[in-house]
């Protein structure tokens, strides 16, 4: 059975998951909405809902993943002052910055088991499109996000550690931990810093997946009391709508009601592993042979300034520059009008219908 592994997450304004997920269901699987209540090994307190697109039955609940990593030692202090994050945010993205060389220092071990909600979901008869092309979806909230665990968001959460916690999940999916049921083929499918712990993953554990997709600040307790006042002030997401706005979306290519859905549903992310995640994308990765697929808005800000057509689409040479030993059935697509979020733009159809071809094309 295939399973597919997507570390999901809108950058700047933090709205971060990951998601293994799997191929068509083989057909000793056809009873498996049946008897979906045998399939809770490995969650704790379990419950088994519809998925959202009513296509799939889904066990949701806490897996366990022990993880360890070398992180790097966070020499500034969580600031409280949104002028002060600002500043420092602005300080580093200068030219000829030397902020970068303060911001870390020596590499600490980091080991521990995290308690991270995760949703495995099974095809009744195949989580919206995906469900109805037959794939099983694994779904999970990133550490720091959601209903996972919350830990130091300086010194524990960074990138590293997101990498070895995905590589976790994907031994505990080929192993047959969650679910009593061993998956034989894995695709990672990471959207913006998903997609920077899905390249760190393919490069340090790659063997890990078969094949891999990748899709296109302030304060988070400041900004959102409510939602965010028990957390740390290292974990940060964008500070109004129309910051999220800026960075994600690109009008009127969208709903304007799903931007502001964006915004209720926001989560953060820590500034360290914000910050770590530049050094994850240092290199090319020459460890993956798999094919790859790279899709990015038309018009993402954060990755082409607004146009990933000029002078020619940028996502082929993102290809050959992060992936060169990728298998030549390797693909690329640019969604036209959207902004970095694609999956809130009316374009978000057309991606996934380029998805799931590339993923039939290389037999998954």
């Amino acid at each position: 059975m295939r399973s597919l592994t997507l570390p999901a997450a809108m950058a700047l304004a933090a709205c971060v998951s990951a998601t293994p997920v799997a191929a068509p269901a083989s057909k000793d699987l056809a009873g498996l909405a049946d008897h979906l209540s045998s399939y809770i090994t490995g969650f704790k307190n379990p419950s088994i809902v519809p998925s959202v697109g009513g296509k799939a039955l889904c066990v949701s609940g806490i897996v366990d993943v022990t993880a360890s990593a070398t992180n790097h030692e966070f020499l500034r202090q969580a600031s409280t002052n949104r002028t002060e994050l600002t500043e420092l945010l602005l300080g580093l993205f200068q030219i000829n910055s030397t902020l970068p060389a303060t911001i870390f220092g020596k590499p600490t071990q980091v080991s521990g088991t995290f308690s991270i909600y995760s949703q495995l979901c099974f095809p009744q008869d195949t989580l919206t499109i995906s469900d109805t092309q037959g794939y099983t979806t694994f779904n999970y909230d990133r550490l720091g996000v959601g209903l996972s665990d919350h830990p130091d968001p300086l010194q524990v959460v960074q990138a590293e550690l997101q990498i070895a916690i995905v590589h976790g999940i994907s031994e505990l999916l080929r192993s047959g931990a969650l679910a009593a049921y061993k998956f034989e083929k894995v695709v990672a499918v990471g959207h913006s810093y998903g997609s920077i712990v899905t390249y760190g993953w393919t490069k340090e554990y790659p063997h890990d997946m078969d094949a891999a997709v990748l899709t296109a600040l302030d304060l988070a307790s400041v900004v959102n009391p409510i939602l965010y006042s028990e957390l740390p002030a290292g974990y940060i997401t964008s500070s109004t709508i129309t910051g999220l706005q800026f960075s994600f979306f690109r009008w009127p290519a969208y709903d304007e009601q799903l931007l502001y859905n964006a915004w209720e549903n926001a989560q953060p992310l820590t500034l360290a592993e914000f910050l770590s995640g530049a050094s994850i994308l240092a290199s090319p990765n020459t460890n993956f042979t798999g094919p790859v697929d790279v899709v990015d808005g038309e018009h993402d800000q954060a990755n082409c300034a607004g146009n990933c057509l000029l002078p020619v689409d940028q996502t082929a040479p993102a290809i050959t520059d992060f992936y060169p030993a990728a298998s030549k059935s390797s693909d690329h697509y640019i969604a036209p009008g959207s902004g970095h979020f694609v999956n809130y733009h009316y374009a978000a159809t057309g991606a996934y219908e380029h998805i799931h071809n590339f993923l039939k094309k290389n037999n998954f």
